[in-house]
Formats: C-alpha cells, sequence, structure tokens
C-alpha cells in the first residue's frame, strides 16, 4: 500500500510541476520613423532593454520572460533630439507572446500575437 501511496504521490506532483513551466516572450521593435532612433528603452516584466541606433525600417528583437502580469514601457530617442513615450501591450503568465512594436515619428503602437 504504501508503494501504491508513494506512486501517486510521485504521479501527482510530476502533473503539478510540469504545469508551472515558464513562459516566455519575445517583442520586435520596428523602426517605421524614417529617421534613426538613437535611443529605445523598453520595459517589460521588470527587465529592462536598450538598443542604440536604431536605422529607419530596421527591426531589433528582445526576448524576455513572463514572470508576472505586465506592459511594456517604450522611451524612444529619435536623433534629431525629439522623443516620445508609451506605456502599451499586455502580457500575462500561462502565455507565450510575440508582440510587434511599431515606432513612427510620433507614435508607439503594438500588435500582439499570443502564442499557446
Amino acid at each position: 500500500m504504501k508503494v501504491l501511496y508513494n506512486f501517486v504521490f510521485l504521479m501527482v506532483s510530476l502533473v503539478f510541476l510540469s504545469s508551472c513551466g515558464e513562459n516566455f516572450g519575445r517583442f520586435e521593435l520596428v523602426n517605421m520613423s524614417g529617421e534613426i532612433i538613437s535611443s529605445a528603452v523598453v520595459k517589460v516584466c521588470d527587465q529592462e532593454f536598450e538598443f542604440r541606433n536604431i536605422d529607419p525600417e530596421k527591426t531589433v528583437i528582445g526576448d524576455f520572460i513572463i514572470t508576472s502580469d505586465s506592459h511594456y514601457t517604450i522611451k524612444i530617442r529619435f536623433l534629431s533630439g525629439s522623443s516620445i513615450q508609451n506605456e502599451i501591450g499586455y502580457v500575462t503568465n500561462g502565455f507565450d507572446f510575440n508582440d510587434k512594436i511599431i515606432v513612427s515619428k510620433s507614435a508607439i503602437e503594438i500588435k500582439t500575437i499570443k502564442v499557446d
């Protein structure tokens, strides 16, 4: 009987642990502003990414671990000295995300693709 109890406990533990896997996110920041981005800072899930000198129509990528519900805080500075910022998007535990962040001269927008 003790062997059966240990077996059931082991199976329940394995099922529980397999359901607690990490979730991952990826964002692509696309410069559609027509101007060089001299500095881009992206914060999500208490992780910060900094990129420099992003040419027009170029893309940079950031990969992160989803540790909690979160959103993106994005700060952009252009070579001309102008800047924009925004808080956008949403990520949550239980799903993987692949987001495209599009930067124009006057706005920052997001297209979210949730990956199960």
